[in-house]
């Protein structure tokens, strides 16, 4: 615009003709051809991106498990048998039944690990005496390694619940809190260890030796732990005593080795 007003004023209307039709008028039509262009540019990217957000919409959906899934795990493991795993140590064996139909994400938690071989191996890490024994943490491979009791599954990794939703661990190797069923920790239960901050447990779970009600997650009013129960011991309760009685040094950390060799399901 700025041109033309400086220009046309000096020029005849043969000689504006000629500049309109050799110059003025191809730049217009190149003007008008770049914004074509460019709106073609700008509604393609448009569309990429609508149709990129589409797809991941429906790829999430697809592969996701909807919002109720929990509720439907906990209709298909009703009557279902709970499996049981012995676990052979080097100071003798005991067999655990893990609470399937009422704990499915926590007991597939652990029967994920053990059928992958994740406990074979690793030492008991932890023992109070009228309290509880511990185990479960990969650290622990190396009896009294200074950071037993840190450790967890590898981080991101998935395992099946119930054998039907696939639930995935997250950067830590942790599990959602399963703040379900009312189980106390009583003599012989298996709970999950945490760090204390919710959904802080992994591979790690301890037996109670005692009656332990402070630790239920329920009980706010005894405690602010919250170690949820998902099996119990129904054979080689000599075998878990045994364990709770040996010497351990100030930290609670076993003088002898006490291995897990394997944990194998029987039922």
């Amino acid at each position: 615009i700025f041109f033309r007003a400086r220009i046309l004023p000096t020029m005849e209307g043969p000689q504006f003709a000629a500049f309109e039709t050799e110059y003025l008028r191809p730049k217009y039509e190149e003007m008008e051809a770049s914004r074509r262009r460019l709106r073609s540019s700008a509604f393609m990217v448009a569309l990429v991106s609508v149709l990129a957000m589409a797809a991941f919409m429906f790829v999430g959906r697809e592969s996701a498990p909807s919002e109720d899934w929990y509720a439907t795990v906990l209709k298909q493991v009703q009557g279902m048998r709970n499996p049981r795993y012995k676990c052979h140590t080097t100071e003798g064996d005991f067999v655990i039944e893990l609470f399937l139909d009422t704990m499915p994400l926590t007991a597939s938690n652990f029967m994920d690990l053990a059928e992958t071989g994740f406990y074979n191996g690793i030492h008991f890490h932890r023992i109070i005496d009228n309290f509880m024994i511990q185990f479960g943490c990969p650290y622990a491979r190396h009896h009294r390694h200074p950071w037993a009791g840190t450790g967890g599954p590898p981080a991101s990794t998935t395992f099946k619940v119930a054998n039907s939703y696939s639930v995935t661990r997250d950067e830590q190797g942790c599990i959602p809190d399963e703040f379900q069923s009312y189980i106390s920790n009583v003599a012989g239960t298996l709970a999950m260890a945490n760090k204390g901050d919710p959904n802080s447990g992994g591979s790690q779970f301890f037996i109670n030796t005692v009656n332990n009600h402070h630790l239920d997650w329920w009980r706010h009013d005894l405690s602010a732990s919250q170690h949820p129960v998902f099996g119990r011991i129904v054979e080689g309760w000599n075998t878990i005593r045994k364990i709770s009685k040996m010497l351990t040094d100030n930290k609670h950390s076993p003088i002898k080795p006490i291995r897990m060799i394997s944990v194998t399901r029987v039922a």
